[in-house]
């Protein structure tokens, strides 16, 4: 009878949870059981989306969320999580907080750690306390989080580009403090007469980063295309196209002789295929094997 007390206890303090984290700490912590204040960002039956961390979340059928609200200054959930394979599970709901409740709790917490060595943490909370603040408050946030140590302000360099790529705020900051150096390195990159996140610089330039790589947009989505389905691509190609228009079926040689040599072409191999991306003005072609698989055309607004 005692032990089974003692049982019944522990497996109750071990499904207590120890701490409040934010979302964005949920892949650092090795705590199987934890407490977050997350915002809703989506929900598809018993999986849900928050704020701050990429994976869903899934949710205890006993446990009832209120309503999705997508508005910034919507309350927080307070939730307890739990980890297993799958990953995280929802299995208790507290109840609604007001943001600005939370907010001042992390900010109290970014504040108690900033000299400790732990900058990865620092990060993350001004990263979370940037996303969940008020438009009208991000730039006087971010420009107070400004460190002395030179490595934390390459680190507060690229997190002030994640949310003020091409804004004036982060030009006049930049130079008001005469940052320009570190800013490059810290991967911004001037773009006109602002500075502008790598992956907006790469965005315009038709490039992508895919892991230590970068490559052009184009033959990345070729890529995905042909491993998500490469047999119907095979398919649409070997239509018969029953007018002189470019359509799926339409061979390499006809939309040359319609449209011209393109401005820019992309391909890769795969599985013994050849896949092409032919880009113009205002339009683009996508062929296997020498027929089209797919287009788009701009249309004026």
């Amino acid at each position: 009878m005692i032990s089974s007390i003692f049982l019944i206890l522990g497996s109750l303090i071990a499904a207590t949870p120890q701490s409040t984290l934010t979302p964005d700490e949920l892949h650092l912590t090795t705590s199987n059981v934890v407490k977050i204040h997350a915002r809703l960002q989506d929900r598809v039956g018993q999986q849900i989306e928050i704020s701050g961390h990429s994976e869903s979340l899934g949710i205890l059928d006993q446990v009832t969320l209120p309503l999705l609200d997508r508005n910034l200054d919507s309350p927080f959930l307070e939730l307890d999580l739990r980890k297993s394979e799958s990953g995280w599970t929802i299995f208790h709901f507290h109840g609604l907080l007001k943001s600005a409740l939370v907010l001042e709790a992390v900010q109290e917490r970014r504040n108690s750690i900033l000299k400790s060595d732990d900058s990865s943490l620092t990060h993350l909370l001004e990263k979370f306390l940037l996303r969940e603040s008020p438009v009208q408050d991000q730039p006087k946030l971010w420009i107070s989080f400004q460190p002395e140590d030179h490595v934390a302000k390459l680190a507060w360099l690229k997190l002030g580009s994640n949310f003020f790529s091409g804004k004036t705020v982060l030009k006049e900051t930049i130079d008001k403090f005469g940052l320009a150096k570190m800013a490059l390195k810290s991967d911004l990159y001037p773009y006109g007469q602002q500075w502008i996140s790598e992956q907006d610089f790469l965005e315009f330039s038709g490039l992508m980063r895919v892991g230590d790589n970068i490559l052009p947009i184009a033959r990345v989505e070729l890529s995905k295309l042909a491993h998500a389905d490469l047999a119907q691509l095979i398919n649409v190609s070997r239509r018969e196209p029953n007018s002189s228009d470019i359509r799926q079926g339409t061979r390499r040689k006809q939309v040359r002789l319609a449209w011209g040599d393109p401005r820019d072409v992309e391909w890769i191999r795969f599985e013994n295929h050849l896949l092409e991306d032919w880009s113009y003005k205002d339009k683009s072609v996508r062929m296997i094997d020498g027929r089209v698989f797919g287009l788009h055309i701009e249309t004026q607004r």
